[in-house]
C-alpha cells in the first residue's frame, strides 16, 4: 500500500519466495488508481520473473489482502501477509501443517490478540491483550502482521459488503474478518511457535 510497494513490499515478497515450503501461488494486489504494469517498482518486476502474480483492484485499503483473493480463488486455502514485514522461512510450512491436520474450518494465526469482555461486552479493540497472555483454549483474533491462513468456503457474501465494512472498520480488516468468522462459528487458533 502506498510507498510500501517500493520500500518494503519487495523484501516481504522475497521472504515468501525463500520459504522452506513454497506456496502454490504468490499474488500481490495493488490498487488500480495508483499502479499499472508500467509503473511497478523494478524489484517487483524482477519478482514477477520468479512467479509473482500482480493483480489490480479497487483501492479498498488493507482489505485488498483477502477480499479479492477470496473472490478469485474461492476453493483454495489462503495465506495473507502484511506488506511491511520480513517473514521467517518456516511460515508457509507451519501454516500448511496446521491446515492439513485441522478440521479445514479453522483460521490459523501467527500473531493474535485476545478479545476481552467486561460485563458481557467486548472492550475496545485497541485495549485487547496480545497472544503472549493466551492459554490453551483462549479465544484469539488474528492480527495480520504475523500472517494468517483462511480455509476456503467459511465466509458468506456479507464479508464483501464494502458499505458495511468501510463504515464499521475502515482500517481494521482483521477485526472485520474476525467478526465475520465468529458469525459463522469459525474459530481462530494460534499456530505452534516454531523452533
Amino acid at each position: 500500500y502506498g510507498n510500501r510497494v517500493k520500500d518494503t513490499t519487495p523484501y516481504t515478497l522475497y521472504s515468501i519466495f525463500t520459504q522452506s515450503r513454497l506456496p502454490n501461488k504468490v499474488v500481490l494486489w495493488l490498487d488500480n488508481e495508483h499502479w499499472t504494469d508500467d509503473n511497478l517498482p523494478s524489484l517487483i518486476k524482477r519478482l514477477i520473473k520468479s512467479g509473482l502474480e500482480v493483480h489490480y483492484c479497487e483501492d479498498i485499503k488493507s482489505y485488498k489482502k483477502l477480499l479479492p483473493t477470496l473472490k478469485q480463488f474461492p476453493e483454495n486455502p489462503i495465506i495473507v501477509i502484511d506488506d511491511d514485514m520480513y517473514y521467517p522461512n518456516y511460515l508457509v510450512q507451519d501454516f500448511v501443517a496446521c491446515y492439513l491436520s485441522s478440521d479445514k474450518r479453522t483460521i490459523f494465526a501467527s500473531c493474535a490478540n485476545i478479545p476481552e469482555k467486561k460485563l458481557g461486552k467486548y472492550i475496545p479493540y485497541a485495549e485487547w491483550k496480545g497472544d503472549e497472555y493466551a492459554e490453551a483454549n483462549t479465544e484469539v483474533a488474528l492480527i495480520g502482521c504475523g500472517g494468517g491462513m483462511y480455509p476456503p468456503g467459511i465466509f458468506v457474501s456479507e464479508i464483501f459488503n464494502k458499505d458495511i465494512y468501510m463504515s464499521l472498520a475502515p482500517t481494521a480488516d482483521d477485526l472485520w474478518f474476525w467478526v465475520q468468522s465468529k458469525r459463522m462459528g469459525i474459530s481462530v487458533r494460534l499456530i505452534d511457535k516454531h523452533g
